[in-house]
Order: structure tokens, then sequence, then C-alpha cells
């Protein structure tokens, strides 16, 4: 039978410049669904957002974005109601054009 509980998955995090993976490898007998992503810009300026799903084995590319070259307000929110299953040893990566001016906050549910 399987088991599912909600979770905040990751965050809030500081976004970097480079591509960072703010969810880990999902462990093998576990799926996680991605319910929501959340950005939050805390600078004055405007930032622009890149994030990837990642498959196992695989690199941050072109083909596996999931968010790319979106641009945030200045002190503005995104939020993204999603249903994104995720599963073994894939990954989520994410970066921002200005370094720690966004926050991620992932939340979603773990079934085991």
């Amino acid at each position: 039978m399987a088991i599912f509980n909600a979770a905040r998955l990751a965050g809030p995090l500081p976004l970097t410049t480079s591509d960072a993976q703010i969810i880990t490898p999902v462990v093998a007998g576990q799926t996680v669904v991605v319910k929501q992503l959340m950005f939050t810009n805390c600078s004055g300026s405007a930032v622009t957002l890149n994030a990837n799903l990642v498959p196992s084995g695989g690199s941050v590319l072109t083909g596996n974005k999931i968010v790319c070259e979106l641009s945030i307000g200045a002190y503005s929110n995104l939020i993204f109601a999603v249903d994104l299953p995720m599963v073994t040893n894939e990954f989520l990566t994410a970066r921002a054009s200005n370094a720690a001016a966004v926050n991620i906050t992932v939340s979603g549910i773990v079934i085991t």
C-alpha cells in the first residue's frame, strides 16, 4: 500500500547564478510529485529565472527546462501550481541572473 506524505521539498533557498540542485535525486522506491514552485524576488530589480527537471544520468540541457528565461519583477512572487512527478534519480535544478536575489520554495507529495 502506497503512503502519501505532503511535504516541503525544498526551501526557501536563495538561488545563485549557477544551476544548483534544489531537489536532490529521488531515491529508489519513492516518487515525488512537485505541486508548487514559488519564486520570491527580494531585490529592487527584475531577475531572470531558469529551472530544469533533469532525468536519471542526465545533465542540465535546454531539452529538460521547465522554466526558461522567465523574468520576475522587483519585489514580486511567481507561483506555479503543477503536477510534476519525479522518479528515481531525477532531480530539479534552478538558477537566477542575480545571485541571492530570488528564493525558491518547493512543495509537493512524497509517495513511498
